[in-house]
């Protein structure tokens, strides 16, 4: 989960050793301000299903270029 923001935010994501995902957090509904608080409430922005009942491994890491990673909640 993590809110959205109306400038160029991403965060990158690897499951289970797997390639990195790039997950846009750009809140499109709103002119792009260059920087400031967030500007869409927290939801779920990336998710994975069908996956084996077993223990897994979530990497989240800042994406080539940015200078941040951002995530609210793990559910």
């Amino acid at each position: 989960m993590s809110p959205m923001w109306p400038y160029r935010v991403t965060t990158a994501v690897s499951l289970d050793g797997g390639p990195a995902i790039v997950v846009n957090l750009v809140d499109s509904t709103r002119p792009d301000v260059g920087t400031g608080p967030e500007t869409a409430n927290s939801s779920i922005v990336w998710s994975a299903v069908g996956l084996e009942n077993r223990e897994h491994t979530l990497v989240v890491s800042v994406p080539v270029g940015d200078p941040y990673a951002i995530v609210d909640a793990f559910l």
